[in-house]
């Protein structure tokens, strides 16, 4: 759907301007629109891939964006991001999960995610602005626990020379 579509470019844009309560407004009527769908639909008509799933590939951005990473990853409950029939979205939803990972606190779980996300999609999650900052961010911080996955991300992505 279209309007749908069309409310999540507006949730994106009010959380890269700081506003989180118009993103958070924004999402809830995403949500409201989604709910209209039949169960599994993603739009595919209009090339949007607009559904549930993709609400909360939004939200989680969005969550990330406005500094509440966790508010984010669960605004859209009972939603299996892995069904859409998109690579894409799939994709960018894991390194925004793994964005807000690591701003939970969370380094380990958030290499973990982003090296599986690479593991299927290499050369989107390698040239990824936001994947490639967040690789940056874990190796001057360190994650011990995953230093092996986080060199490979490292190498992937060619920061070091």
């Amino acid at each position: 759907m279209l309007e749908g579509a069309l409310v999540l470019r507006q949730v994106v844009a009010c959380a890269r301007a700081g506003d989180a309560g118009g993103a958070w407004s924004q999402a809830t009527r995403a949500v409201e629109v989604s709910e209209r769908l039949p169960d599994g639909h993603h739009d595919l008509r209009w090339q949007t891939v607009f559904s549930r799933a993709n609400v909360l590939v939004h939200t989680t951005e969005a969550g990330v964006e406005v500094d509440a990473p966790d508010t984010g990853l669960s605004f859209v409950d009972d939603v299996d991001v892995t069904a859409m029939p998109s690579r894409e979205r799939i994709t960018h939803y894991r390194i925004d999960e793994a964005r807000a990972m690591h701003r939970m606190g969370r380094s380990g779980e958030a290499v973990v995610t982003l090296r599986a996300a690479a593991q299927r999609a290499p050369h989107y999650v390698h040239a990824h602005p936001m994947a490639r900052e967040l690789v940056g961010d874990m190796v001057r911080r360190g994650v011990p626990s995953q230093a092996a996955a986080l060199s490979g991300l490292v190498r992937g992505m060619e920061l070091v020379s």
